[in-house]
């Protein structure tokens, strides 16, 4: 598979997230910069940018299933002329299941406490999975069966703890230690592994952990970029 990361880009200090799109071979990604940040589109050769009109809500930019809409923070817009759509959940969305049905989303409490769960994108069904446990806005990515949630809980400026959450019961499971991983990790397409960014220096770069047993694999020892913001479906 593909995979995406960030550089140093100048003006730009980083981008946020990324997501392939499996059917128009496109990528969305946010960006920030010293004044301001913007969402855009673009073709995953690079060309064919496109700005995402209207607010550029708080949140990781994500792909809708079938390529027709992107969720930004509180919002969804269409992919082909970036309109307005109607309201999605109150919370920020976080990730759109892979059947469509579902957002899983940040649950801000009092203070700066956070949890995850999950709402149909009707806004019906809303579900707590976790108690406010994170001090920082996590990540959640759905896994390819929809059956868990892979986790990102942010610690510092580019360490993560990682964890593996059951999307029916709750069950809030380890996956690795803070200090382990950068900020970036996410499934394989078929589920069955999880790509991320080594944050020891005296191994680094791109890795691999296979669930069945836990093993690790260096997937690209010389990987120098500081994130991973996604894996392409195939």
């Amino acid at each position: 598979p593909w995979v995406t990361g960030n550089q140093d880009l100048g003006t730009i200090k980083g981008l946020s997230a990324t997501a392939a799109e499996p059917l128009l071979g496109r990528i969305v990604y946010r960006t920030h910069r010293l004044v301001s940040d913007s969402v855009y589109a673009m073709d995953a050769d690079g060309r064919d940018h496109l700005r995402i009109e209207g607010p550029s809500d708080a949140g990781p930019p994500r792909w809708s299933p079938d390529g027709m809409r992107v969720a930004v923070g509180h919002q969804t817009f269409d992919a082909g002329g970036f309109g307005d759509r109607p309201a999605s959940p109150d919370d920020t969305i976080l990730d759109w299941s892979r059947d469509g049905q579902w957002f899983a989303v940040a649950v801000k409490g009092r203070g700066e406490h956070y949890g995850v769960g999950k709402v149909r994108v009707d806004g019906s069904d809303f579900e707590a999975l976790t108690e406010l446990a994170f001090s920082h806005v996590p990540k959640a990515e759905w896994s390819p069966d929809g059956s868990q949630l892979l986790v990102t809980e942010p610690f510092g400026r580019f360490s993560a703890a990682l964890y593996l959450l059951d999307a029916a019961t709750g069950d809030l499971a380890p996956l690795l230690n803070p200090g382990v991983a950068d900020r970036g990790a996410h499934w394989s397409p078929g589920g069955e592994s999880v790509y991320y960014v080594a944050r020891s220096r005296a191994m680094g770069g791109l890795r691999r952990m296979d669930l069945a047993d836990r093993s690790v694999h260096e997937v690209n020892p010389g990987w120098k970029l500081r994130s991973l913001f996604a894996v392409s479906p195939d």
